[in-house]
């Protein structure tokens, strides 16, 4: 906000001085462009290095459910990504949850572990927040405050669930047109 008046104010006094005749105009103008380059240059390092702020991560988590209505032990992945790397997972938050949820394909991390308790997924999302009132009052001008950071997944099942992919399941007719419907609707939501 203070940078952004400085910015304005700079360019009211520089549109002054090419006006005006007087003898140290030019080094006037000259100051003010370069205070003006320095002010912009920090702008924008700001807007990418995030000076006064600290990453909040938001938890939240629940159970986990196969998106295969008859299988109650299957977590889907999308076998379309190269190498598995950026695997899609497809799932269900409560049983008779109407439709499919997965996971963003530009997840940070995405990580399955092997528990003896019921399934369960635990979502991590971390946005910028300031470190106070008066970084926010120094940084604003940035406007990165609530700004999205990253997100993580992680799905905690039990041995009894199997691992399987969109492809192998259908080779397996474990897919019905219904599954098969919801899956492509939850792919058509990412754009």
């Amino acid at each position: 906000m203070l940078i952004g008046i400085g910015v304005v104010l700079i360019l009211i006094l520089i549109g002054y001085l090419f006006h005006r005749k007087w003898k140290f105009r030019s080094i006037i103008i000259s100051v003010s462009l370069i205070l003006l380059a320095v002010v912009s240059y920090l702008i924008a390092t700001n807007h990418q290095n995030h000076y006064g702020m600290h990453v909040f991560i938001d938890s939240s988590g629940s159970m986990l459910y196969s998106p295969i209505a008859n299988h109650p032990r299957i977590l889907l992945y999308d076998d379309g990504a190269p190498n598995n790397q950026k695997r899609v997972y497809y799932f269900k938050q409560y049983p008779n949850q109407p439709t499919i949820s997965k996971t963003d394909s530009q997840a940070t991390i995405t990580k399955v572990t092997i528990i003896e308790q019921p399934a369960s997924l635990v979502t991590k999302t971390g946005y910028w927040i300031y470190n106070s009132s008066n970084s926010q009052f120094w940084f604003d001008f940035s406007h990165n405050n609530n700004q999205f950071d990253h997100k993580s997944y992680y799905f905690n099942i039990n041995s009894s669930w199997i691992e399987m992919s969109i492809t192998e399941a259908k080779q397996q007719h474990l897919l019905d047109a219904n599954t098969l419907q919801q899956i492509k609707q939850a792919k058509i939501a990412t754009y």
